[in-house]
Formats: C-alpha cells, sequence, structure tokens
C-alpha cells in the first residue's frame, strides 16, 4: 500500500475511532485480525456489539451534495460482496471467541475530506445480518440509511 494512503487511513481510523467514542461507544478492539481477516473497530454501544468497517476518502468537491455521488460509489466499490464475505466470516470468529456477544450489527463509517473540512457519514446496517441480504442487493435503500454528521 502507497504510504500516503496508510496515512490517510490510520487518520480516518482514528477520526472513526474519535467519534464512536464521542457517541457512546466503548471501544473493544481496533485492527483486529483473524487469519488474514480485519475488523477496523469493534465497539459496544447499547449492549450491541458494533463491527465497522471505516473507509477515508479526500473528495475534491465545492459542495456535499455534489460529493454524495462518489460516497455512494465509494460503498459500490468498497464494500463488495466478497467483502460483505470476509467481515461475516471475522466476525463468526470474533463471536466463537467472545460467545456472551449476542446482539451485533455491521457498520460502515465513510470520513470524508474536503477543502474546507471533513464530515463522518455513518451507515447503519449496510448488510443485513439475520437475512444475509448484501448491501449491493439493497441500493436503492442508501439514502435510508445514510445518516451524516457534520464534524469539524
Amino acid at each position: 500500500m502507497h504510504l500516503n494512503n496508510q496515512f490517510w487511513g490510520r487518520m480516518g481510523e482514528a477520526e472513526a475511532k474519535d467519534w464512536l467514542i464521542t457517541n457512546g461507544h466503548e471501544i473493544m478492539e481496533q485492527n483486529w485480525r483473524t487469519g488474514r481477516l480485519e475488523v477496523d473497530i469493534i465497539s459496544m454501544y447499547n449492549r450491541c456489539c458494533h463491527f465497522t468497517e471505516v473507509k477515508t476518502r479526500y473528495i475534491n468537491k465545492p459542495y456535499l451534495s455534489l460529493a454524495l455521488p462518489e460516497i455512494q460509489q465509494l460503498l459500490d466499490r468498497q464494500f463488495t460482496l466478497k467483502k460483505q464475505d470476509n467481515l461475516k466470516s471475522a466476525i463468526r470468529n470474533f463471536r466463537k471467541i467472545n460467545p456472551q456477544l449476542k446482539r451485533y450489527q455491521i457498520d460502515f463509517l465513510a470520513v470524508v475530506y474536503f477543502s474546507y473540512g471533513k464530515y463522518i457519514y455513518h451507515f447503519k446496517h449496510p448488510i443485513s445480518c439475520s437475512t444475509h441480504t448484501s448491501y449491493s442487493q439493497n441500493t436503492s435503500h442508501f439514502y435510508d440509511r445514510f445518516n451524516h454528521v457534520p464534524h469539524f
């Protein structure tokens, strides 16, 4: 991975971690690995375990509304079926080690830097854990799940 990408990835994960803590999450693990699989952030909130995937991007657009299509493309490109399956496998392994964790959900945090600041976009349940419906089969619900929080 290019050094610049590693830097921005670490910056985004630090922003995401701070955002989760500010919003009441207790961080359990960061960059948790099982074999070749990784979960960016594992946290507890409201007696529910959250497995959070973090993506960081710089988007050079003058207005937030112009950036929304690029953020959806970020989800489409980065949250592939293979990535979803890998994330589910990692979660199964984590839950085997922590059988007390009954409730869980998968979240996606996009940390987007603009020339005028940054925004953190929190997508709740991009993958349905119970029905195994993938995100890419539910793209029409993208804006229903879209919960952006301005963060400067």
